[in-house]
């Protein structure tokens, strides 16, 4: 193809690039616009789950701008672009003020989303130790009342009378038990002449019941901070380090394009 088939071509695709470049920015702002509601922008949640899809969507209007750059290029190279202040020309001067102001905005997320997400985490941990603690209580709550119900059983002897029988009759309430059920109230019966033989038996068996229901409210407690810090990190560097790349590359494309038109410019003009 002759270079002057090129040049022929080159307002097209010079207005093609610019067309693309608009879209892609309209859209981004559009699903910006969408993103926000009113009456949520002061909950901290929203904010990071903002944040977060701004960031994941801040790489479309970059790749717009740089289609603008290119048909920038491609007017300068091909001598298309005017020295004088036109629609077009102003039209790129507001798009790489907009990737400046991008370029600020992202650099500005970075400690904004870090610290919200570092609060949130404290809150987090801060919910997870209040119902832990309300779970140590219902475990005390919950050994401290079987062991008061042993205790009445073991003092009434009428009830402990009643069992005997029905291990030894074999029924209960006229209905034959089954191996299974009868086995069960044989060792009912064995833990509780066991206790009434020894006292302190029930005490260490409730203490190590609630041993073990304090441990294992501890282990969750445990896992699920190293959760909430595990999702705090992610979520931190995750979006810290996306949204520092696009501060990286909104700048850069600002400035070059800003360079780029007022060396066109200029060059035009001599």
């Amino acid at each position: 193809m002759k270079a002057t088939d090129i040049r022929q071509f080159a307002p097209l695709i010079s207005l093609l690039l610019k067309l693309i470049c608009s879209i892609m920015i309209l859209s981004f702002i559009v699903d910006v616009l969408t993103l926000v509601t009113p009456s949520s922008v002061l909950e901290r949640q929203w904010q990071l789950g903002f944040v977060s899809q701004l960031v994941d969507r801040g790489v479309v209007p970059l790749v717009g701008l740089s289609f603008l750059l290119v048909a920038i290029w491609i007017d300068g190279a091909t001598g298309s672009m005017s020295s004088r202040p036109g629609p077009g020309k102003l039209v790129g001067l507001a798009a790489f003020l907009f990737a400046s102001l991008m370029g600020l905005v992202f650099l500005l997320i970075i400690p904004f989303h870090i610290n919200n997400a570092m609060i949130e985490r404290d809150d987090t941990v801060k919910r997870i130790n209040q119902e832990a603690s309300a779970a140590e209580n219902q475990v005390d709550v919950t050994v401290q009342q079987q062991q008061l119900q042993i205790s009445s059983l073991l003092n009434d002897t009428q009830r402990l009378a009643e069992l005997d029988k029905v291990i030894k009759s074999g029924q209960a309430q006229g209905r034959q038990l089954t191996p299974d059920q009868l086995t069960q109230l044989q060792k009912q019966q064995e833990e509780l002449l066991r206790y009434k033989q020894d006292p302190t038996t029930l005490e260490k068996q409730a203490k190590q019941a609630k041993d073990r229901g304090l441990t294992k409210v501890r282990e969750r407690k445990l896992q699920l901070e190293k959760q909430a810090q595990t999702a705090t990190l992610k979520s931190s560097l995750r979006t810290g380090i996306n949204s520092l790349l696009l501060a990286i590359g909104y700048i850069a494309t600002g400035w070059i394009g800003l360079k780029g038109m007022d060396t066109g410019g200029g060059k035009q003009a001599r």
